[in-house]
């Protein structure tokens, strides 16, 4: 039998992206320190604020940086969801699963 562990990121995400994009990757780094194979992150890893404050910056810099991430310690990350703008210039929530290889292998739109 095989087994996998599995970890779980908790985070406080602000309105600073930069700074959220750090947390989480310490996060995923202290996770694979203690054994982790599977990370988790929450909704809105990259960027939360207040209703009404203005547009979201894009989340691609922070699934770029956590598929090197994922790529780089060998583990699987799941991002909770990320805040994607859609054609009616709406924004929905896409929760995006990265292999051990750094490529996102699935994907839901929420």
């Amino acid at each position: 039998m095989t087994i996998c562990i599995a970890a779980c990121v908790q985070m406080n995400s602000q309105d600073n992206f930069a700074v959220n994009i750090r947390a989480a990757e310490q996060g995923v780094r202290e996770a694979k320190a203690q054994g982790a194979q599977f990370i988790t992150l929450p909704e809105n890893v990259f960027f939360m604020q207040a209703p009404g404050k203005g547009g979201h910056p894009s989340p691609e810099g922070g699934i770029i940086r956590l598929g090197a991430l994922a790529h780089e310690l060998g583990v699987w990350i799941l991002i909770g969801s990320v805040q994607v703008s859609s054609s009616q210039e709406k924004f929905f929530n896409r929760s995006l699963l990265i292999n051990d290889t750094g490529v996102i292998a699935a994907q839901y739109d929420k």
